[in-house]
């Protein structure tokens, strides 16, 4: 490889050289200038010459590498992380040595004087100072023949330097911090020597330095210039040396005053936040009360329920009501009373086997629920919430739904069998219960056992296959325990499953007088409670499931429960329906309650093409809504609604009533 050269070509010379070799086309001024060239040839020697002589002379190339080799010395020690480290870990040590030896001569410097002064270097033994005869000596020179106790200000020099190099990203300046060092020696000099000058002292604590310039001072002009001199110095080392110091404590002050405010305001964040976390659980249970989700004490459904009996003595099914008479069924609340018999000739299991049961068995008593959804006697519901000003609007009737009953019919074989099995199963594995209990759902029955003393839950968890497996049943699920219950419950799905209404649980009181901004109907549980949610908690809901589970059909709940208890200028819809079929029935509902691109034709989007520029579109919308908020000082829509319906926004600044926007995606 070829070698490179620092030679940098003189610019000046390659320009008169081109310039003397110009060739003219012209034979006159080739003559011309032939002539004048023999006419002036002692000038461009002379020309000559003197460039000669201003050429780079080999001291000034040796100054050149010279500064060359100090700026790659500083490059080197700047980049090398070796090397810096390296640098500053001698310093420091240095640092560290020079200290312990200053601090020592503080004490000894008389008895090690005398030795360090007669005696040859390397022969002045049992020196006092703790860096030994080197630490002696090298305190002596700096602080009785130099600069006296400012020499610490090397010491400090050192030491940050180390710091520097150690850690390149500290803040300060190398060249300023050098040279305020040497001010700061050259004062504190001074003023020790100055204030030192009437001791009778073996040791110069101002230094040599310090001690003639005072005497000089002192002889020239007299103690006044002495004493001005003095002040002189003091001010100069505030100025130059503790500004620094006393801004460094300041940036400290404020820095643990700034600290210690956020740590203030994020002590207050965390109150207010926990504070807005209490609200809204308040909030959470006002509105889980208005909706009916709280579950009645159970002393009361106890008091409604009614039961079940199997008695292996008697057969056939009898009605009993709360007064004990018989074949009369009470009406009076949502819970109906049925005593089931267990006949032996009835029932599917073995004859023989459940004769020898019953004979010992103390369960022949099966305790069995059931409940039904009550209904508000109305023919539509109820309009909006006080202080709405709205346009009048009918909702729709409920005849527009159908009427599936609410009727749970019990099969009788079905409990009784159900019973033997899970009995017998448990028994099996060593299981004794003291009393089983039946709720009657719509598609599931929920056993509740109560196992006998000693009995480990864990166990009966553990059953949940082999249940299963006896009952032949669709699916099974334990709850162990049941919560608030003293009781083991064993969810079995029903045989023949019924239908629950979409009338019946939008003509429940809990759905009516829900409170809810969005509230929708997803169905009906155990105990017969209207299960109810609030879809504006749920701003973006998944609806999953396996093919055939009812994915559609809870879409088109949600869908019915959202109208018929918001108008049309209260909520809009957005449907996408890819399959043309889900959502086709509520095109004649267009003009009231969905929403669509105004060069759109069809407001039920279709085309999958469609879809980004409607998401566009609401996108903006959204962004406009939170402008409105944020120029109204609420924070969400139904603050906002609040404070239009009370004439306290101007509709001229943009302010308008606004609904809620409902997106609904079937299988995009």
């Amino acid at each position: 490889m070829g070698q490179y050269n620092d030679y940098t070509p003189q610019i000046e010379d390659v320009t008169s050289e081109a310039d003397n070799s110009v060739i003219s086309l012209d034979p006159h001024n080739a003559a011309v200038q032939k002539a004048g060239k023999t006419q002036r040839s002692r000038k461009p020697s002379q020309r000559t010459a003197k460039k000669e002589d201003s050429s780079p002379s080999v001291v000034q190339d040796i100054q050149g590498l010279s500064a060359l080799f100090r700026a790659e010395t500083y490059r080197k020690l700047a980049t090398n992380r070796t090397l810096r480290l390296t640098t500053g870990v001698i310093l420091a040590i240095s640092a560290v040595y020079m200290f312990i030896a200053f601090i020592s001569y503080l004490t000894n410097c008389t008895a090690d004087q005398s030795k360090i002064s007669n005696l040859a270097v390397g022969a002045a033994a049992g020196v006092a100072n703790e860096g030994g005869e080197g630490g002696a000596r090298l305190s002596e020179f700096l602080i009785n023949d130099t600069f006296g106790i400012g020499s610490a200000v090397i010491i400090l020099w050192m030491f940050a330097m180390a710091v520097k190099l150690f850690i390149p990203d500290t803040k300060f300046k190398t060249v300023n911090f050098t040279i305020k060092c040497l001010v700061a020696l050259i004062a504190i000099s001074l003023i020790v020597g100055i204030s030192t000058v009437y001791t009778n002292s073996a040791v110069n604590w101002g230094g040599l330095h310090g001690r003639q310039v005072t005497e000089f001072i002192f002889g020239f002009f007299g103690e006044v210039g002495v004493w001005l001199l003095f002040i002189m110095s003091v001010a100069i080392f505030v100025i130059l040396c503790l500004a620094d110091i006393i801004r460094f404590f300041r940036k400290m002050i404020k820095a643990a005053r700034k600290r210690r405010e956020e740590y203030k305001a994020q002590r207050e964040a965390d109150e207010e936040k926990m504070r807005l976390i209490r609200e809204l659980e308040l909030k959470e249970d006002e509105d889980a009360a208005l909706a009916g989700e709280h579950e009645m004490p159970q002393e009361d459904a106890a008091e409604e329920d009614t039961h079940v009996t199997f008695d292996g003595e008697n057969s056939g099914i009898t009605d009993t009501d709360d007064s004990g008479l018989y074949g009369e069924i009470d009406d009076s609340d949502n819970s109906d009373t049925y005593v089931l018999e267990d006949d032996a000739d009835n029932t599917a299991v073995d004859t023989d086997e459940t004769d020898m049961d019953n004979e010992s068995d103390p369960l022949g008593t099966m305790v069995v629920k059931q409940n039904h959804i009550s209904e508000v006697d109305a023919d539509a519901p109820e309009q909006t919430e006080p202080g709405y000003e709205h346009f009048p609007y009918n909702f729709p009737p409920y005849d527009l739904l159908d009427d599936h009953g609410q009727i749970v019919e019990i099969d009788q074989a079905e409990q009784l069998e159900n019973k033997e099995k899970i009995r017998k199963t448990l028994a099996d594995f060593g299981i004794p219960i003291v009393s089983i209990e039946a709720t009657v759902g719509p598609t599931v029955t929920l056993y509740e056992i109560v196992p006998d003393t000693g009995v480990k839950i864990a166990k009966i968890r553990s059953l949940v296959d082999d249940i299963a497996l006896s009952l032949a049943a669709i699916g099974v699920r334990i709850i162990a325990p049941i919560p608030g219950k003293g009781t083991v419950g064993i969810e079995v799905a029903n045989k023949n499953p019924q239908t629950v209404s979409m009338r019946t649980v939008i003509k429940s009181p809990a759905f009516r007088n829900s409170r809810y901004k969005l509230p929708i109907a997803l169905g009906s549980t155990i105990g017969g409670e209207v299960y109810i949610a609030d879809l504006a908690k749920m701003p973006h809901l998944l609806v999953a499931g396996a093919t055939g589970q009812g994915k559609s059909v809870g879409l088109n709940a949600i869908i019915t429960s959202l109208l018929y208890c918001r108008r049309p200028d209260e909520l809009k819809f957005v449907m996408v329906d890819p399959k043309m079929v889900e959502f086709s029935l509520y095109a004649k509902i267009e003009k009231h309650y969905l929403a669509k691109l105004p060069d759109e034709e069809d407001a039920i989007i279709t085309d999958i093409s469609r879809v980004a520029p409607t998401l566009s579109s609401l996108c903006v919308e959204m962004d406009d809504r939170y402008q409105l908020l944020k120029q109204a000082s609420v924070r969400n829509i139904e603050e906002y609604n609040k404070k239009f319906l009370d004439h306290r926004l101007n509709p001229s600044k943009g302010h308008k009533f606004l609904p809620y926007i409902v997106i609904i995606v079937d299988e995009f």
